[in-house]
């Protein structure tokens, strides 16, 4: 779901535009439209003037304003609306209208297992530690459903913030406020799941959240269900997303038949690394890549001490001179920072 271009059909669109009948509430958008540089036109009923960002007192309470965006671009920008206090909510406003503006969202790279138990969250996370290690801002969202969190692989991860089940409604989840909310781990904002539930399939709060948090950090890292390659169930529709995915296995026959069928599927539609999950040597490495047939590929080596490390809270990343780290440091430089 790259949209970092836009489409003919949007070049026609307004930047801003207001409906209503509220000149104090179109009095403030124009002043602060005017500080960010940005214009606002009123919609024309009869014309169908419409902004990538619009505005309403239309229905809306005495003092307050609906924002939405058009829904060309809200595969980019987040989905749904939000009510706000034109008076009050200023810095939020603002933020909407500088949103308008940005022209590209931060890379969105997908981990997915195989199988299970190949450390498809441990990898995550970790690419997100190194990303940030690199100067990139960077964060890591769990969309797991069945997940119990991720503060049981790390249990460094800042206790207060927000969590899924503190993400409901139908609202616009907006970005700024969002990053401020969101837990922190070695300075990467998490998205996870706690004693009161993971991520609903029922709703798009996932999307809303994903396109909220992509709009402000460098890198976004999706921890998916492995149930996210079948077609036919809704955590499908993340993997659109995805700019790039890493695709754990483990290098038995049975597990590098699953991969390749996954590999089948997604391989014309993504740019994929193949990561083969305790794989000890190059030559291992390079048969994988000959049974797959895809060249793209790289070992998540386990160091000795990487199950222990684990169990006794020591966060993915901690041992910077482990054969893991060196892995995950080759993966973030040759695959995902090098399509820069």
């Amino acid at each position: 779901m790259n949209t970092n271009t836009r489409t003919q059909t949007a070049l026609s669109i307004a930047s801003v535009s207001y409906s209503g009948n509220e000149p104090a509430a179109f009095n403030e958008l124009q002043r602060l439209a005017e500080l960010v540089g940005v214009e606002i036109s009123v919609a024309d009923g009869l014309a169908g003037t419409k902004g990538i960002l619009q505005f309403t007192t239309e229905n809306c309470a005495k003092g307050k304003i609906k924002a939405s965006f058009h829904e060309l671009f809200q595969s980019y920008f987040t989905t749904g609306s939000v009510e706000l206090d034109y008076r009050k909510d200023t810095a939020e406003i603002l933020e909407l209208l500088v949103a308008v503006g940005a022209t590209e969202r931060g890379k969105i790279i997908g981990v997915i297992g195989a199988q299970g138990g190949v450390g498809a969250t441990t990898l995550g996370l970790w690419v997100a530690r190194e990303l940030k290690r690199h100067g990139k801002s960077s964060a890591f969202i769990d969309l797991d459903p069945l997940s119990i969190g991720v503060d049981t692989v790390i249990s460094t991860v800042q206790k207060t913030g927000k969590r899924w089940a503190d993400l409901s409604g139908t609202g616009a989840v907006l970005a700024g406020k969002l990053n401020e909310v969101l837990p922190r781990w070695k300075g990467v904002k998490i998205v996870t799941a706690d004693e009161r539930g993971g991520v609903s399939q029922k709703t798009d709060i996932a999307n809303r959240t994903i396109a909220a948090v992509a709009q402000l950090n460098d890198f976004t890292i999706l921890d998916l269900a492995r149930s996210a390659t079948l077609s036919d169930v809704p955590a499908h529709a993340w993997l659109g997303w995805c700019d790039q995915l890493l695709l754990l296995t483990n290098s038995d026959t049975l597990a590098l038949i699953r991969a390749q069928k996954i590999l089948q599927a997604l391989q014309n539609k993504l740019d994929i690394a193949v990561v083969g999950f305790g794989v000890k040597s190059r030559a291992q490495l390079a048969n994988m890549a000959q049974i797959l047939q895809h060249q793209n590929t790289f070992s998540f080596r386990k160091s000795r001490n990487f199950i222990a490390d684990l169990e006794h809270s020591m966060a993915p990343g901690d041992r910077a001179r482990s054969v893991s780290a060196r892995d995950v440091k080759e993966i973030c430089a040759d695959f995902i920072l090098s399509a820069l």
